[in-house]
């Protein structure tokens, strides 16, 4: 019956969350197919993590709008995230419950945890990185770039991702006895390890375009009212696909590391 009520509070959770406007139906669709195996794996506490997430990146998302939307860097899309980005966050989380509920272990609850906490950790740097007084540094062209762009770092963003990937570790701590202060801190060095994987993919793999007319640097289909031209980088390597590798890794990283501290 728990089962059922769970799935009955997470079905209308994410039917609210759709209304909002914060989750496409597809998105909606697939935020319940993980918070049930979540919920099925780690019990409900899991949704606690997946929701500290979740709230921290619309609100971080929402702050400095306006001077986003201005600069032009923002992608051009609409009606809330789709199914590919809750999966591209949340994937790696989800294939860890899936494991854990044929295979239980210690393990796959920090492997789930870290994956939330890297990515906290890259939403966390590119949202408040971006309102940076100071522009960001390119790890590829080694040169300070226009904020938003992948693959550069700053200060305020390098500071937000550690804050994110601790809150996230912290949380995961309070919540789980299984999660001892050790592992805790394997997670939070794994997802910050993981942010940074994200920011290599930025600079070397990952798209980027160029404004035909004023010649700026970008990640948006569209810059100055035309069509961007691709510069450099894998077209198959969209912005879903580094989020998604990003946080497997730190899913990786941290079952390894627990499974050694073990």
């Amino acid at each position: 019956m728990a089962v059922f009520a769970a799935g009955a509070a997470i079905a209308l959770f994410c039917f609210i969350v759709y209304r909002l406007k914060l989750l496409t139906a597809g998105g909606s669709s697939a935020a319940f197919v993980l918070g049930i195996t979540a919920y099925a794996a780690f019990d409900w506490h899991a949704l606690v993590l997946i929701g500290a997430f979740f709230a921290s990146s619309v609100i971080w998302t929402k702050f400095g709008k306006r001077r986003k939307i201005a600069s032009e860097v923002l992608r051009h899309e609409s009606g809330g995230r789709t199914a590919g980005q809750v999966l591209a966050n949340g994937g790696a989380g989800l294939a860890a419950a899936a494991v854990h509920l044929f295979m239980p272990s210690p393990v796959w609850l920090a492997a789930f945890a870290a994956s939330f906490a890297e990515a906290a950790a890259d939403t966390w740097a590119s949202e408040l990185g971006f309102l940076s007084k100071e522009k960001p540094y390119h790890l590829k062209l080694r040169k300070k770039v226009e904020p938003g762009l992948s693959g550069a770092v700053s200060w305020l963003g390098s500071t937000a991702s550690a804050a994110g990937a601790i809150c996230i570790a912290v949380a995961a701590f309070l919540l789980y006895n299984e999660i001892s202060l050790a592992v805790a801190a394997i997670i939070a060095a794994s997802a910050v390890a993981g942010c940074f994987a994200d920011t290599i993919f930025g600079a070397w793999v990952e798209p980027a375009c160029q404004c035909r007319r004023c010649g700026i640097q970008t990640e948006s289909e569209l810059h100055c009212g035309e069509k961007t031209v691709t510069t450099r980088g894998a077209v198959w390597m969209t912005n879903n696909m580094v989020n998604f590798l990003s946080s497997f890794f730190s899913a990786c990283l941290a079952a390894a590391l627990t499974a050694l501290l073990l």
